[in-house]
């Protein structure tokens, strides 16, 4: 009988000094790591969480230093306390003297590391000694209300390091802590100014990873078999422009991933000595999903078993927040309510399961790789299945679809009515514990009204019966009225909440009225906090918030121009405004202070809009003349009149290149014209009505108009042919192309906005808000965001893949005609009949905003009045003086 070959795999946890089983795919990082340290003698080690700093020094550095004569000294952790509790004992040098000593008893009088270490040196004699500190941003993290003892720490640590040219030191730390360093990195030599970072596996690595160990013990793990799981650990999922989703092979491989489905494999396989593993042998993608999965399972298992906390809580926390509905990773902020204890995070962490980072001082959490969103989803479903009431179970699949299906009724509404008593339902089960009983009062209701009625017409013949049946319709009214005193109650700890919400709101803008910013932000943020309906906060928390942020950006108007103002865009580079008005000019202000630079006359009519060229140096305008004018927007001399059309001139625009103008007119037609010289190059005639607008596509290959003749058109720019027709039910006031030009956005006389598929002319979706006719429409540069106009006196800001409304820009007295963004996307320039033009903030998402009102914030508050706020952790308000 042939011999099952070991497994040579370590599965989740790091090598150890001296594996017999090889750490491979890192020999490069060890010889570049080995000669900066040897060389450098003060070390950083860096890299994202679950990289394998641990395993690479324990397995391959440590061993290599030795060879080279050091004296590697035992891995220093800090998660020692001394045992009486004393607080005149520093905790960090306890750890680091207690883990050199590896546990043994230690002469007390060493108060200092400075004392241990001379004594401790002397038993070496002049052989070198290296210091590893494993998990080094324990020290930031652990205790941080003792700052003098982490200053001392470091002082004692970088005075040893000073006096002893024979001692080496390596800290090894997640990178998302590298900023943490920054208040100590004056105490120890050289400021730690010598870093290396370790990357993720990239795929040779990888694959060197799956394949050496396996030939470590006699089985040959086949190029093609190795490919393959290489190919599926590096899957990502990529959400494109269309709202599709697909999955595509990534940069790296996270090694805990890889070796815990190798661990996995090779347990299912069990290979003899001398044996291969195929290609066949790996699944489509079964057995990496089962593999992390079941990785999934025992980490929530452990980590909720050593907090003793409820696994669902855990699950639910990945599944609704970690995961989008979309199936991709989302991100949690770390100083928002993370529904878990910080324990707990960081346990999740320390498994790679989760990764954090730091970004702008506020820490983050998402997915330790793409990889794990279907394995989490999938032995999500399957705990959920088999570990929840029916209730629980369909509860969860109902928040999803909202299919009538899954709600109780009957003898299981009653059992599950019985399970929830005394619980504390969750906001979905809690609502759909609701629907399902309006839905059985509803029926019951029905069967009575049937009951009533048969027993009038059997009549006084079945007397008896119908007052035994009146006896159960009491019964039903009183289980009714019960119920609807449940329900009562589920509606009013909402109506509380929404009302909370609305409350802190009209705080934020009383504190906003009086200036005080602070408290503005603070009940804005607690507004947005306090209630949420449909996964959206309510709307006054929103405006609330999207006003005490727009406080901060100092707006200003552009009050000039005394009549009705058509129009106002940005420069390329983002400096100046070109605004148009109906008193028969232009002005061209500087998009930062509102001060005028250049005042454009020459139209014998209202200015009706205007754009820079695309290098900055070119303005173009037109108007009720008939006409489209050239001007130089340095000193605003006039320098053609584009003449031709029979109607006055509606939309105007360069090609991306700038060498030829697209205009559009109210006589039925676009027309093309060379820039340089005013010259007539072609006319677009199809449309029955006024042409409203014209645009290039941005490769300049294509121009799409837009008419009253209720279509926008599509035209090959080089033959002026007719490709696509979008059809709409009402006038079109304009049409423009997405940044990639794939997608077309639409502005309509019936207060909407549509996107459409450019290449088929397929509708996308419909944006639907406005109250009053939709003048312009616009992309922001990154395609994410859409941005309209209309006569209701606002702007709108919209998530271009959804339709889902962001925000309103509200602010003018008259019809906004236009609303630009700037060309980083960061702010909005809107023009209206009341005579202003108006420079507003860009504004994100909700998170993305609440994350900005947070940093906002932050700079205002005290470490007592940080933790008050109760906005941010323990670890952000230690910060605060």
């Amino acid at each position: 009988m042939s011999e099952k070959a070991p497994n040579p795999y370590v599965g989740p946890v790091p090598y150890e000094r001296y594996d017999k089983r090889g750490l491979y795919g890192r020999d490069g990082d060890l010889r570049r790591l080995a000669i900066l340290f040897i060389a450098q003698r003060i070390v950083v080690l860096y890299s994202p969480s679950g990289a394998g700093k641990t395993s690479l020094v324990q397995a391959r550095l440590i061993p290599a230093m030795e060879m080279e004569g050091f004296e590697v000294l035992p891995v220093i952790r800090f998660n020692r306390r001394p045992v009486d509790g004393s607080e005149a004992i520093n905790p960090f040098i306890y750890s680091t003297i207690h883990s050199l000593e590896e546990g043994k008893e230690k002469d007390k009088t060493f108060e200092s590391f400075s004392e241990y270490w001379e004594r401790r040196k002397r038993s070496l004699g002049n052989k070198p000694a290296v210091l590893f500190f494993d998990q080094f941003e324990e020290v930031l993290t652990i205790d941080p209300h003792v700052q003098q003892q982490k200053v001392s720490f470091f002082d004692q640590l970088g005075a040893a390091l000073e006096r002893d040219d024979n001692l080496w030191a390596l800290f090894a730390i997640r990178e998302d802590y590298l900023a943490e360093l920054d208040p100590y990195r004056h105490l120890i030599p050289g400021k730690l100014n010598h870093s290396y970072r370790l990357e993720l596996l990239n795929e040779g690595q990888a694959l060197a990873a799956i394949q050496k160990p396996a030939a470590d013990v006699e089985v040959t793990f086949a190029d093609e078999a190795a490919g393959k799981l290489v190919g599926q650990l590096r899957r990502v999922t990529v959400r494109r422009r269309d709202g599709q989703i697909s999955f595509e092979e990534g940069l790296f491989v996270e090694p805990v991933q890889l070796q815990v489905v190798c661990q996995s494999l090779w347990q299912e396989l069990e290979p003899e000595l001398g044996g291969t593993i195929g290609a066949d042998s790996i699944r489509a993608e079964g057995h990496v999903d089962e593999s992390l999965g079941e990785f999934y399972d025992k980490t929530v298992t452990r980590v909720a078993a050593n907090n003793d906390i409820d696994q669902r809580d855990i699950r639910d926390w990945f599944d609704r927040q970690l995961i989008t509905e979309q199936g991709l990773r989302g991100q949690v902020m770390g100083s928002e309510d993370l529904a878990l204890d910080q324990g707990v995070i960081d346990d999740l962490v320390d498994a790679h399961l989760i990764r954090a980072e730091e970004r702008r001082g506020i820490q983050w959490y998402e997915l330790a790789h793409d990889r794990l969103v279907k394995p989490v989803k999938q032995h999500n479903d399957k705990w959920y299945t088999n570990n929840l009431s029916l209730l629980e179970v369909r509860a969860e699949a109902w928040t999803r679809s909202r299919d009538k299906v899954l709600l109780l009724q009957g003898k299981e509404l009653k059992e599950g009515e019985a399970w929830a008593k005394g619980k504390r339902l969750k906001d979905y089960e809690r609502s759909f514990l609701k629907t399902s009983l309006d839905r059985e009062r509803a029926r019951r209701n029905r069967i009575i009204a049937a009951t009533v009625g048969f027993l009038v017409i059997l009549g006084f013949a079945v007397g008896m019966f119908l007052l035994w049946q009146f006896a159960l319709t009491n019964q039903a009214q009183a289980e009714a009225k019960a119920e609807e005193a449940q329900i009562a109650r589920a509606q009013a700890e909402e109506a509380a909440a929404e009302s909370q919400a609305r409350e802190f709101a009209a705080l934020s803008a009383v504190a906003l009225g009086r200036k005080d910013i602070e408290d503005s932000l603070t009940w804005a943020v607690r507004a947005i906090d306090a209630y949420e309906k449909n996964g959206e906060p309510d709307t006054a928390a929103r405006v609330a918030l999207e006003q005490a942020l727009g406080s901060l950006s100092e707006p200003f108007l552009l009050t000039f121009l005394d009549d009705p103002n058509h129009w106002a865009v940005f420069s390329p580079d983002g400096t100046r405004i070109l605004t148009s008005s109906w008193d028969k000019s232009a002005w061209v202000a500087d998009a930062w202070t509102g001060q005028q630079l250049v005042f454009l006359e020459g139209h014998r009519g209202p200015f009706w809009a205007g754009v820079f060229s695309p290098d900055g140096k070119r303005l173009l305008t037109i108007g009720e003349d008939n006409t489209a004018r050239l001007w130089e927007a340095e000193t605003g001399r006039e320098l053609a009149a584009l003449e031709g059309h029979s109607d006055p001139v509606t939309s105007a625009v360069f090609s991306p290149d700038g060498e030829r103008i697209l205009t559009a007119s109210r006589d039925n037609t676009a027309r093309l014209w060379e820039a340089e010289t005013g010259r007539e190059l072609a006319a677009l005639e199809g449309h029955s009505d006024p042409v409203t607008s014209a645009v290039f596509s941005p490769d300049g290959e294509r121009i799409l108009t837009a008419s009253e003749d209720t279509t926008a058109r599509l035209w090959e720019t080089e033959t002026g042919q007719e490709l696509v027709i979008l059809g709409h039910n009402n006038w079109l006031w304009s049409a423009v192309f997405s940044p990639e030009g794939e997608r077309i956005q639409t502005a309509n006389w019936d207060h909407t906005a549509w996107l459409w598929e450019a290449e088929t002319g397929r509708k996308l979706a419909v944006m639907e808000g406005h109250s009053g006719e939709v003048f312009s429409t616009v992309f922001s540069p990154d395609g994410e965001r859409i941005l309209t106009a209309s006569r209701d006196n606002a702007a709108r800001l919209w998530e271009a893949e959804t339709g889902r409304e962001l925000a309103i820009l509200i602010g003018h007295t008259n019809s906004v005609n236009s609303a630009v963004f700037s060309p980083n996307g960061k702010r909005i320039v809107t023009a209206s009949n009341d005579g202003t033009a108006r420079i507003w903030r860009g504004f994100g998402d909700v998170e993305e905003m609440r994350t900005e009102a947070l940093q906002r914030l932050l700079p205002f508050l005290t470490g007592d009045e940080c933790r008050e706020s109760e906005l941010f952790d323990e670890v952000t308000c230690a910060k605060r003086p």
